[in-house]
């Protein structure tokens, strides 16, 4: 009788863990299947816009606008599928296609009015467009397409597609971070580029670069 308790009492010690064990993992893919499905709204939403915005420079035969959106669109896939993560037969397939057409088709993005080397943050969000990349559900960085020439960002040796993952020290990964960036940028302290990767970039204060 005392070695059946013993063996019960192992047995539930064992079961309490096992089930801690088991919740941990359930909280854990519960918090993951979270963020992802905020990443999947925020991305249908975004493309729900563009697609609108579309529908509506189409009706207003505003081809170029469209031409010009879905260009932008194509370079924005080129960087997105081309980020090292595995991909599906599909997705190689559709990278191979999107570079094809690139290259028969290169994209000269149209200046603004007056694109110079300005800090004016409305010369700033005119000049480029950012979108913040999420990895595994958490920011990794802000993406930068549509550069203009002669631009701050063009200025600094950003290209089409950079990711720029810190700035001044600071690592963007929250959708506030995006304003952190605009203010470095408008900010009168020199910044100089370092590139880590093929298209992962670093802005660092060029005072305090070692």
């Amino acid at each position: 009788m005392a070695f059946v308790a013993g063996t019960g009492l192992g047995g539930a010690a064992g079961t309490v863990l096992a089930w801690q064990h088991a919740r941990e993992i359930v909280e854990i893919s519960a918090d993951l299947l979270r963020r992802e499905a905020k990443i999947s709204r925020e991305d249908r939403a975004y493309r729900a816009e563009r697609e609108l915005d579309t529908l509506q420079a189409l009706r207003g035969k505003r081809v170029g606008e469209v031409i010009e959106s879905l260009e932008d669109r194509v370079d924005w896939d080129v960087a997105r599928y081309s980020n090292g993560a595995e991909l599906s037969e599909r997705e190689v397939a559709l990278l191979a296609a999107l570079r094809t057409y690139r290259e028969q088709n290169p994209h000269e993005p149209a200046s603004p009015a007056h694109a110079s080397n300005s800090s004016d943050p409305a010369d700033l969000l005119a000049s480029v467009r950012i979108l913040p990349v999420f990895e595994s559900g958490a920011m990794v960085g802000i993406r930068v397409t549509r550069i203009h020439p002669g631009s701050r960002w063009d200025v600094l040796g950003l290209r089409d597609g950079d990711l720029i993952t810190a700035v001044a020290g600071g690592a963007l990964d929250s959708p506030d971070a995006s304003i952190e960036l605009i203010k470095a940028m408008v900010s009168d302290r020199p910044l100089s580029l370092v590139r880590e990767a093929a298209q992962r970039v670093k802005l660092l204060d060029a005072e305090k670069r070692e």
